[in-house]
């Protein structure tokens, strides 16, 4: 049996951009950030004043979807779900690896953006399903 954790953190290596699933009196709302991980905890920028961003701040629940690779005969996913909340700062290597990320075309700079009013956002999941079409098929494996 793979290593469904292992797996699910190349999920996370490979992709580079989360659907955020949100609620707010509005109804439900999905938004794309691009994000990076440390370890199962995902991190992103975001604006504070944005639906989902207000979002967080009133209800801490989120759902989200990552595709590493989205043809269906090698389909590489996650579907998870946690409490999503504001942090203060993170550790320079998440700000790199944001950097990395983000400058795909040698032009965006992340602490520029961030020193213009975006806020760290963490995602910590409770609940992750794993979906890899090569090793399981369509069944989907808990990761936890």
């Amino acid at each position: 049996m793979e290593d469904l954790k292992a797996l699910a953190l190349q999920v996370l290596d490979d992709a580079r951009v989360m659907s955020l699933g949100t609620v707010d009196e509005g109804g439900e709302w999905v938004a794309d950030v691009v994000f990076v991980h440390d370890g199962l905890d995902i991190y992103w920028i975001s604006d504070p004043v944005v639906r989902h961003s207000m979002a967080i701040a009133k209800n801490k629940d989120v759902a989200a979807t990552i595709d590493a690779d989205d043809r269906t005969d090698h389909e590489r996913a996650l579907q998870l779900s946690g409490e999503a909340m504001q942090v203060e700062s993170v550790p320079d290597s998440i700000l790199e690896l944001l950097v990395q990320k983000m400058d795909t075309d040698g032009t965006s700079n992340p602490r520029v953006k961030l020193a213009e009013g975006l806020m760290w956002y963490k995602l910590v999941p409770n609940h992750i399903e794993l979906i890899h079409n090569e090793l399981f098929g369509y069944d989907r494996k808990k990761v936890i």
